[in-house]
């Protein structure tokens, strides 16, 4: 039975996302998913684990400023190795089935970190047979993501590949990753948008005294979770030690927070780098202050899918300097690129980049956020696919 009184041609759009924590790709999800319950003919059910917090709270606010959304908790979760559980997860995907049934879902979306991450929500969609997407930002391989076992799960995945009817990917490389892994469905690609609100340009000497940074050094900032793992803050931080003698009046700021953050500071007192040399800020929703403050952002990234820090570093006329992987290859001038495992190849860029960052390769950033990465062409792009792929369009009511 359904919570709501059935109509003809109702139209509900379900999305699920079973992420134990909150993670990056739900941070535009969320944008997206606000766009679409302002669409008139739309009805949003939201299904997420019953333990991600944070996710819980931005679902219970869009409930609350659009009546013709709701929300449910669900006690079911992505675990290590979700790839191989889902194959035998029949309870679960029965669960959520009666779930979206009971609520006469027309279509699913499903938000995937990775193809692992909520695969029980594709294939309870694949068993009601509605029109079941994945919005997948990051369709890297395990392998590559260092996650346990990696190498022996990615082939064990790709099965999953072929579950859903579509996907929306962030990229032209994500796209491609995504036929790499097997994926023969449509794939639309919808690019990350920023909040020009939050990047607002001020003072340098006023924003680097807020955050009591040394006005007559230069500051090269990471910004984001602290997570060796991908983001690689300490492979910035041995670069900067083992190269101390080519930044003399240079000096690191890591902004944010993460499960390395105490191992980031205790390795930065083992090098013997102390404040004056490396700064510590805890993680803030307007960075406007940081990026006024800083002369370079640094992304050593492992993998990525289009850093949002990156666009938003763009938008303010910053040189970015990073690894040549993902969106940050795809985007960023070559001068301004390392290669991944190279330590002095990340030197040289910084060195070369705080010198001389190029006029033009700035202006270039500063228009080409403005022009493709605004938060309005995000949410219409993102409203334009999932209704075309979850065949939500009146015209095919």
């Amino acid at each position: 039975m359904s919570n709501s009184p059935h109509r003809p041609n109702r139209r509900v759009l379900a999305i699920y996302d079973d992420a134990p924590v909150f993670g990056g790709h739900e941070q535009m999800s969320c944008a997206g998913i606000e766009a679409l319950a302002q669409e008139e003919d739309l009805e949003l059910l939201l299904l997420s684990y019953e333990g991600n917090e944070k996710l819980n709270s931005k679902f219970e606010g869009i409930v609350k400023r659009f009546p013709r959304a709701q929300w449910v908790g669900l006690p079911i979760r992505s675990r290590k190795f979700q790839g191989v559980r889902s194959r035998f997860a029949k309870a679960a995907i029965r669960e959520v089935a009666d779930v979206l049934q009971s609520h006469e879902a027309s279509a699913l979306l499903c938000l995937q970190g990775d193809i692992e991450l909520s695969s029980i929500g594709v294939l309870a969609g694949n068993r009601l047979g509605i029109p079941t997407v994945s919005y997948i930002p990051v369709p890297h391989t395990l392998e590559t993501m260092q996650a346990k076992l990696g190498r022996f799960r990615d082939p064990l995945n790709r099965w999953l590949f072929h579950r859903p009817d579509a996907f929306i990917t962030i990229s032209e490389g994500m796209k491609t990753l995504l036929q790499e892994r097997g994926a023969k469905q449509r794939i639309e690609v919808v690019l990350n948008g920023f909040d020009p609100t939050k990047t607002r340009e001020l003072d340098k000497l006023a924003s680097r005294k807020e955050l009591n940074l040394d006005p007559d050094r230069r500051w090269v900032a990471m910004v984001g979770r602290v997570e060796f793992k991908q983001k690689r803050q300490d492979f910035l931080l041995e670069c900067f030690a083992a190269h101390r003698q080519r930044f003399p009046d240079v000096s690191l700021l890591f902004v944010g927070s993460g499960p390395d953050g105490v191992a980031l500071q205790a390795r930065a007192k083992e090098l013997g780098l102390g404040e004056e040399l490396v700064r510590f800020v805890a993680w803030t929703d307007g960075l406007s202050g940081v990026y006024s403050a800083i002369d370079l952002l640094a992304l050593p990234s492992r993998f990525e899918g289009v850093p949002l820090v990156m666009l938003e570093a763009m938008s303010v006329g910053l040189p970015i300097v990073a690894s040549a992987r993902d969106g940050m290859k795809e985007f960023l001038p070559e001068a301004w690129l390392f290669e991944p495992d190279s330590m002095s190849g990340l030197a040289d860029r910084l060195v070369s980049a705080l010198k001389d960052p190029g006029r033009e390769a700035l202006e270039a950033n500063r228009q080409r956020a403005s022009r493709e990465f605004s938060l309005s062409a995000f949410r219409s792009s993102f409203i334009r696919a999932t209704r075309e792929l979850s065949r939500l369009d009146l015209k095919d009511g």
